[in-house]
């Protein structure tokens, strides 16, 4: 019983901590790209459009005055006319390319949808495959547990794999619709850099009016950035925390399976289960540590109840010469990976000893 709970509660945390940090990643490195991307492109936008926007109304007001001073008296109704005809062209030109701007904008808002959609799929599916994984997993636990370690590490490469894939996809997808939309925005600017040689103050109140709903849109763009960098933050400490948690029930899952090994069938088989107690008591003449220190058995304490530390765990901890709270809390965490072995390697030994001291405390 106590090995079917080890085994089950190994694989929940191991599976837990893996999609928790597929998605994260995941919507992390899709954020962080899309925001760049946008931010990057607005601002690159916005002071072309002001510089061209500059450029041409400087010439378009030394070419007027220069014509209205040689041809005021000959040509004033003429001009007149073509101003009319001109400012009436410019309003059309600037409505046009205002809804086509538009136009671009609700089409970039459909395909980031769709994408994220087709990201949300791709997700559901991988998740899917993880529970039928999960659950093939499971049943050749029980029968096997070498070949419940191959499988492991086939389905963990075989996610890494899809994981890598997907972001491939996925930059590539960002890629192209970012070269395209690069492309349009420069082919539109030029257009209207050509036609926007019109009225002074008509320009100026449209680039007025666009510059404001740019600087709104890039309000919005920086509150979201903001967001996606807190949740990105939260979702890094999860990990962290995690991982630790995880680290610390996979080395004590092979601490116990490799003591499990190391024991004969036969005495598995013949002793009650209290043996293992009995066993550790005739094996303390055997260490002469545990000799020079009589009084240690009068504060030994549970070290189990430390989230991370199971039986195997406290049987190293007890050889290493810890037996309680406060001897925990006061060692190194150097000295505890070295004392763990292999198990200490992705064990979360810090977090081991802050809750030994709170528990020392308590």
């Amino acid at each position: 019983m106590g090995l079917s709970h080890e085994m089950r509660r190994l694989s929940q945390h191991c599976l837990e901590a893996y999609d928790c940090r597929t998605a994260a990643l995941s919507n992390m490195r899709s954020a962080t790209a899309d925001m760049r991307a946008a931010s990057a492109t607005a601002l690159a936008s916005m002071r072309q459009a002001r510089q061209a926007a500059a450029n041409a109304n400087a010439q378009q007001r030394h070419e007027k005055l220069a014509a209205l001073r040689r041809q005021t008296a000959a040509h004033l109704s003429d001009s007149d006319a073509a101003l009319h005809a001109k400012a009436e062209a410019g309003a059309q030109t600037r409505a046009g390319f205002i809804a086509s701007v538009r136009d671009g904008v609700n089409d970039i808002r459909d395909e980031t949808s769709k994408l994220l959609q087709e990201q949300d799929a791709a997700l559901q599916a991988t998740a899917e495959a993880s529970s039928q994984a999960r659950a093939r997993f499971m049943a050749s636990l029980c029968s096997d547990v070498s070949r419940m370690r191959s499988d492991t590490s086939a389905f963990l490469a075989n996610a890494g794999a899809t994981h890598q894939a997907m972001a491939d996809e996925a930059a590539a997808a960002r890629a192209g619709h970012l070269a395209g939309l690069r492309q349009q925005t420069a082919t539109s600017l030029s257009d209207a850099s050509t036609t926007r040689q019109e009225k002074a103050r008509a320009n100026a109140a449209a680039r007025q009016e666009f510059m404001g709903k740019l600087r709104i849109d890039l309000d919005g763009l920086r509150a979201g950035v903001e967001t996606q960098r807190n949740q990105m933050r939260t979702a890094r400490h999860t990990l962290r925390a995690d991982q630790g948690s995880a680290g610390g029930v996979w080395g004590s899952f092979s601490s116990l399976m490799q003591q499990r090994r190391s024991k004969p069938s036969a005495q598995a088989a013949d002793e009650p289960p209290a043996a293992p107690e009995t066993a550790k008591k005739a094996a303390e003449p055997a260490r002469p540590r545990a000799a020079a220190k009589p009084a240690a058995k009068a504060t030994h304490d549970d070290l189990t109840s430390i989230r991370g530390i199971g039986a195997s765990t406290q049987q190293r901890l007890h050889e290493a010469g810890i037996h309680s709270f406060a001897q925990l809390a006061a060692s190194n965490p150097d000295s505890l990976r070295q004392a763990l072995g292999n198990a200490g390697r992705l064990a979360n030994v810090e977090a081991w000893i802050e809750q030994a001291d709170k528990l020392r405390l308590a």
